[in-house]
């Protein structure tokens, strides 16, 4: 013989037992290194002991737990608008800190958009270029010279005399006048050679006026043409007409630099900029849907923060990071002097782009569960849809006559529907009519002024839809449409039949409904979940009262998360009730729940969960609390370790004491130790049974150890097909269901399995084979009544 063991011995128990040995060695070397330090003279080191470690007691410090007591019981400090600034402030920080650790998105955000739009505005040059060969054709470049005015001698035209009221103007023009009679060969022989030369002449009679121009000044006759149709505009204008007029030099230098029409610039540029702005809006979403997936969003709501003031700090946040970026956006349209003539009417569709596009981003994120898949879509919606919608306008108007209205109301639709698209038309008009129109013009109905008030108009309609979605009876609403989508194919019935149920259950239902429940700590009246045809929770009725640990037991699929998921607010009863308090639990409640599956932002630290949710929850001093659930929790040492970085035994605790942190009259857990070591199970233990003896609060909770909801759970409910199947003490249902004994014999060989089973058949007349027939094992397992023969009769077999 090698070994044996007693069953007094559980391999748990000799788990915490190594555990406690090893910390014993390690904090009394750590303390002869203390010792050895201050004989040196260094520094007093107040505390060397590994975490969790008490020379004092087994128990981690049952002071901890008191001041958590008295903490709870004291509640938060802020309430009414000092509390919803420091929510501002909590979401703030929270969406700070996910920006700085998610570098790669705030690249892509950021810094990417940045350098795409350097080189738009760098691509720009190439039409400003030409800009650099631009010449002046203004009459003050042909002073001084001479005019030759031949007329003859009759009145003359309108214009004529507009034309030599414009001509007096310039005082380097010197005016030769001549009658028509003399010769015009006469009188340009004449003036050869004379200084300054004549650049060119006119000739009037009664009912016109003739230019005259030298071919040896080259720019000369597009200066006059300008001047003429100043004269002409000066007549029928009571204020004065300015025209000005210049020439682009098309030489080999310009040629060389490969510059492209206008036109072709703007519309390669135009697509560009809309993915400039829509990688820096689209990528608000992921952040949104990943807060919600990990359930992190739905444990703010808990802290009892309205959703307004929730999405409202967030959305202001977004906008301080966009308006931040377009800061910068603006020193790059200035430095390369793109549309610098018209930066307020820019930024005003900057401003608008956000407002259009952010409320609709918002809205539909709920739409989805992947933030990159989000993010792409959104992309692909404002980039190549609403470019897409450009090229076929222009295309559709081009090669098809379509009536004005049509035209118009096709445009329309666009405009609204797509902010893109109409951000990017009213970009191609500014870069279009910018030179010929100034601000008030170019806000006008029929150039920008209509994308303006449209894009406008998308937003109010995206932010009342977003608004409306966080109303409770539109939430009802869209997760009854929801559920029957889920449902849609799954045909599945449960069989309620006449299940076995006790008289306690009976009376509890009784109790819920003709007692006062208003000091309950939770009462739960007929619950009823249905998917479709499936009914997950089958009429629940259950009622627990103040400083009571209930526990909720039930087999895989038995609703016990269906029913915590509605109880929480996470989803909606079909019919029935639950209320926490006296209050509805779809209201603005405060409530503490430790999910099964750990709602955590992976980007955050365990110590910066604890403080967002413990400044939401109103504490003033939130930094404190937070410390004193981790010196509770046993995680003080990994408290500044990234979440995504614990494993899963750690995660639990942190979502325990984000449970415990609530100030409130309910707390639910969720199979609240799965994962976790045994010592540290045991210490969580001890934390709940001081909660549930030394607090108001009462717990909940469901458990897939027995040892646990025996050690914890003053009442247990079980729950088989979403019903209720029997509720009261752990031994009053050991008492009613624990009848028989299981027997387990093994055998030496496969040919004594039959000559055994008839034995124990003859001798046990009650038992039950509980091994099937078609199992080859060695080890035969019976049920066996405890009103069957003694256990002394038993052994003997």
């Amino acid at each position: 013989m090698k070994s044996f063991g007693l069953s007094l011995n559980t391999l748990e128990q000799v788990f915490i037992t190594i555990g406690d040995k090893v910390e014993k060695v390690m904090a009394s070397r750590q303390n002869s290194r203390v010792s050895h330090h201050s004989k040196q003279g260094s520094d007093p080191v107040t505390s060397l002991k590994p975490p969790g470690y008490d020379t004092q007691s087994s128990t981690k410090s049952s002071d901890s737990y008191q001041r958590l007591m008295d903490s709870q019981a004291r509640g938060p400090e802020r309430s009414g608008p000092s509390k919803a600034i420091a929510q501002v402030q909590s979401i703030f920080r929270k969406k700070f800190l996910y920006s700085c650790r998610n570098w790669t998105q705030l690249f892509a955000q950021v810094c990417i958009p940045i350098v795409l739009l350097g080189l738009v505005a760098s691509l720009s040059t190439l039409k400003s270029n030409i800009s650099d060969q631009y010449r002046d054709l203004t009459a003050e470049q042909l002073e001084p010279t001479k005019v030759v005015w031949r007329f003859d001698g009759g009145s003359s035209p309108d214009e004529a005399k507009h034309f030599e009221t414009l001509l007096a103007k310039y005082p380097g023009f010197e005016i030769l006048r001549y009658s028509t009679n003399n010769p015009l060969l006469n009188i340009t022989q004449k003036l050869i050679g004379e200084m300054p030369p004549v650049s060119f002449g006119m000739t009037t009679n009664d009912d016109k006026l003739e230019t005259l121009f030298s071919q040896r000044f080259y720019h000369v006759l597009p200066t006059l043409v300008s001047m003429v149709n100043r004269a002409r505009l000066s007549g029928t204008s009571s204020s004065d007409v300015d025209i000005e007029s210049g020439i682009f030099l098309y030489t080999k230098s310009t040629t060389d630099k490969n510059l492209l029409p206008s036109q072709v610039i703007d519309v390669l540029l135009t697509p560009l900029l809309i993915l400039i702005f829509a990688m820096v809006t689209s990528t608000f979403v992921m952040f949104l849907i990943e807060e919600r997936t990990c359930q992190f969003a739905h444990q703010q709501f808990l802290t009892g923060i309205s959703p307004i003031t929730f999405y409202s700090a967030s959305f202001i946040y977004d906008a301080i990071l966009y308006s931040i970026i377009c800061v910068i956006f603006l020193f790059i349209f200035i430095a390369f002097q793109w549309m610098t003539n018209h930066l307020k009417i820019v930024i005003l569709f900057w401003f608008l782009y956000f407002v259009s596009s952010v409320p609709f981003i918002y809205a539909v994120s709920f739409m989805f569960a992947s933030p990159s898949k989000a993010n792409v879509l959104l992309i692909i919606w404002q980039v190549i849809v609403s470019g897409a919608a450009l090229l076929a306008v222009f295309l559709i108007f081009m090669l098809f006559a379509i009536d004005a209205k049509v035209k118009s109301v096709l445009t329309n639709i666009f405009l609204f529907f797509l902010p893109s698209y109409a951000f990017g038309s009213a970009i191609i008009l500014i870069n279009t009519y910018g030179m010929i129109l100034d601000d008030e013009k170019l806000m006008e109905w029929d150039q920008c002024g209509k994308n303006a008030i449209l894009m406008a108009a998308f937003g109010v309609c995206s932010f009342t839809l977003f608004v409306l979605l966080q109303f409770k009876f539109v939430r009802r609403f869209m997760s009854q449409l929801w559920t029957i989508r889920r449902s849609a194919n799954n045909n599945v019935q449960p069989v309620m039949g006449d299940l076995p149920i006790c008289q306690s259950v009976e009376e509890e239902r009784t109790r819920v409904h003709n007692e006062n429940t208003q000091n309950l700590a939770l009462v739960v009246d007929d619950l009823t979940k249905t998917f479709g045809r499936y009914t997950a929770v089958n009429e629940l009725c259950l009622a627990v009262d103040q400083r009571e640990c209930f526990g909720l037991l039930g087999v895989n699929g038995a609703g016990k998360t269906t029913t915590f998921n509605i109880l929480t607010g996470q989803s909606f009863a079909t019919s029935g009730e639950a209320r926490i308090g006296g209050r509805d639990v779809t209201d603005l409640i405060s409530i503490g729940y430790c999910p099964q599956f750990d709602a955590l932002l992976l980007d955050l630290t365990g110590r910066e969960c604890l403080e967002i949710l413990a400044q939401m929850h109103g504490f003033e001093n939130y930094r404190a609390k937070a410390e004193l659930i981790l010196e509770c929790v046993g995680m003080q040492e990994h408290a500044d370790k990234l979440v995504r970085y614990y494993s899963g035994g750690q995660k639990r605790k942190i979502s325990v004491g984000v449970a415990l942190l609530a100030p409130t009259q309910m707390i639910i857990l969720d199979e609240p130790t799965a994962g976790i070591d045994p010592k540290a199970r045991r210490e969580v233990w001890e934390l709940l049974l001081w909660c549930r003896e030394h607090s108001k609060s009462a717990l909940m909770l469901t458990s897939h150890s027995m040892d646990e909801c025996e050690a914890l759970c003053s009442r247990i409910a079980v729950l088989n097909r979403g019903q209720l199947i029997a509720i009261g003490s752990s031994q009053e249902l050991k008492s009613l269901y624990g009848n028989n004994y299981t027997m387990t014999l093994s055998l030496y060989n496969a040919e004594q399995r039959d000559v055994i089973v008839q034995m124990v058949a003859n001798r046990v007349p009650n038992s039950i084979l509980k091994t099937t027939p078609t199992n080859k094992t060695l080890n035969l397992k019976w049920q066996v009544s405890h009103r069957s023969p003694s256990l002394s009769h038993l052994f003997p077999i």
